[in-house]
């Protein structure tokens, strides 16, 4: 007898521990539905470039203005010391050299026609102040007609128009900072800036424009409008190689303007343009995520250019574990970084796989055990385990248990955004009404991402209940007892066969408690959808399962009985 209770409490205990060591596994894939962990972009990021070599990269070639821009993100990419000397050197040895921020002879060339003999040390390098002069305006233009560049004259040509809306004509009292920023369009045509689709776009507005065509003219003020706002903050050298990279004029707008709701990020995302070479891939996911996106590009730059591509790819925010699991971090990362991470990094699809197959076969696992504390067979346990019925409820306590891990795992799966349902919106006439009631808002039923995972979750939860009523069912059917015994087991087990119900309520009340706190950002109907799922499995249950094995039972003791009514 005790060499059977240990044999038991022995397999108890390996269950357990298969079941934990699944589980550890799965967790450990260090891959989430709607967040990139920071262990896998650091492995992306090993043998890329990193910004110290982009920065030394583009100091060689004599832009030491993009260097130190770099430099502001990442302390690795500051320039040495030396270097900085030399850059310092140039305010009084070539103050041209030193407004432009870098070696251009063709803005040098230019800046030395209009710059006074002594230039102040602590002179500013953004470009556009530099051309608001009077006297620099016209000494660039008459430097810029003389190139007799089609594009270029087509731009100075925009100086005549009067149509604008946003901007004073050029040659009104206030009309300077369009025409140093028309002027500046021009000297960028001139020195080979814009690419040929940037190009192309902007002689076929300019085209339109001359024709007077107002939807070009407004796009012709955009444009203006992100190259004066641009302008502002970088000097010749940042602001031209800047547009170098953009591959249209409409990545260079949308580039403005999302530096306009975030200003203090310019230094991080012209420096995550540069490391990409272009700065399209970030604008989508950074306009989607915006202060999340924004924190999770900083921490990936540091970690190198593939790092930002694999963030940039996978379109999400960075995980941030919760709370709770945070003192896991530390034999966590020990397995990530040695190789969950970097296989995570290099194989996202298997990794996937990876990790759903073994927490739902840790799951099975747990499944199999509650099975032997709860004694569900009486038979050979080998045996009824191989039966379909059971077989379906141990993989269904596995989805449920995976489910479960995963959104503790990863908390955010049941926040939604509200901003990204949709808005019903109702127009109604009524014509016998003094105002006319043109519009009606009606607050959106909210079927969301969060509510569809809610409803998942409580139906398998449902499912699996049902399913192990089942199994209870045809364990007191295939028992060699009397018809009448068996009838008995049944009322017994009454209050299990409503259990349904009593998850679904429970379902209910914690839902509603946790929407109360904000904790989920779910609809109602996911809530109130649980107790409609016991009551519909539980009905399901009693009316063609439970009633119909009665009535089977009672017969046979009818049979039985013959001289016994009832």
């Amino acid at each position: 007898m005790l060499r059977l209770r240990l044999f038991v409490w022995g397999e108890m205990f390996a269950y357990v521990f298969l079941a934990v060591l699944l589980a550890w596994a799965g967790i450990s894939v260090p891959w989430h539905f709607r967040a990139v962990s920071p262990a896998v972009l650091q492995a992306a990021g090993k043998g890329t470039p990193q910004l110290a070599g982009v920065s030394q990269a583009y100091y060689r070639s004599g832009s030491f203005s993009v260097s130190m821009l770099l430099g502001q993100v990442d302390y690795l990419a500051i320039l040495p010391a030396e270097q900085q000397q030399q850059v310092n050197a140039l305010r009084t040895d070539d103050p041209a050299r030193w407004l432009v921020g870098g070696s251009s002879p063709y803005a040098e060339t230019f800046l030395k026609m209009i710059l006074p003999e002594n230039v102040s040390a602590d002179a500013h390098r953004e470009v556009l102040p530099l051309l608001l002069p009077r006297h620099a305006r016209e000494e660039l233009r008459v430097f810029l007609q003389a190139g007799k560049v089609p594009l270029v004259e087509q731009l100075l040509a925009t100086r005549e128009l009067s149509g604008y809306t946003y901007f004073p004509a050029v040659h009104s009292a206030g009309g300077q900072p369009l025409d140093a920023t028309i002027q500046l369009a021009a000297l960028l045509a001139q020195s080979g800036a814009y690419s040929p689709e940037f190009q192309r776009s902007l002689q076929q507005i300019l085209g339109l424009a001359e024709e007077e065509d107002i939807t070009a003219f407004k796009d012709l003020e955009q444009f203006y409008a992100s190259l004066m706002a641009l302008s502002l903050r970088l000097d010749w050298m940042q602001l031209n190689d800047f547009i170098r990279l953009c591959p249209d004029m409409a990545a260079f707008e949308r580039s403005v303007l999302l530096l306009q709701t975030s200003p203090d990020s310019l230094p991080l995302f012209l420096s995550a343009a540069f490391l990409l070479d272009s700065p399209e891939p970030l604008l989508s996911y950074l306009e989607d995520k915006q202060e999340e996106g924004w924190a999770a590009l900083q921490y990936a730059i540091q970690w190198g250019k593939g790092s930002v591509e694999l963030l940039v790819a996978q379109d999400k925010p960075l995980y941030r574990p919760p709370t709770w699991i945070r003192w896991l971090d530390k034999p966590l990362s020990m397995v990530q970084e040695g190789l969950t991470a970097r296989f995570t990094s290099r194989n996202i699809s298997l990794a996937i796989v990876a990790k759903i197959s073994l927490l739902l076969a840790s799951g099975f696992v747990l499944s199999i055990l509650l099975e032997r504390l709860l004694e569900i067979s009486n038979l050979r346990r080998r045996r009824w385990r191989t039966q379909p019925l059971v077989l379906f409820w141990n993989f269904l306590m596995a989805l449920v248990f995976a489910s479960t891990v995963w959104m503790l795992l990863e908390p955010s799966l049941l926040k939604f955004s509200q901003n990204h349902a949709a808005t019903l919106k109702l127009d109604f006439v009524v014509a016998n009404a003094l105002e006319s009631l043109k519009s009606q808002n009606i607050e959106p039923i909210m079927i969301d991402q969060v509510t569809i995972i809610v409803l998942l979750l409580f139906f398998f939860i449902q499912l699996l209940v049902y399913v192990f009523n089942l199994i209870k069912i045809a364990e007191i059917r295939r028992q060699k007892l009397s018809p009448q015994a068996k009838i008995t087991l049944l009322e017994n087990e009454e209050n299990l066969f409503e259990l349904g119900l009593y998850v679904g309520l429970s379902g209910t009340v914690l839902s509603l408690i946790l929407l109360a706190m904000d904790i989920v950002q779910a609809s109602l109907i996911a809530a109130y959808a649980s107790t409609l799922f016991g009551i519909i499995f539980t009905a399901i249950l009693k009316i063609f399962h439970l009633r119909l094995y009665r009535r089977k039972l009672l017969i046979e003791v009818m049979q039985q009985n013959p001289d016994k009514k009832g």
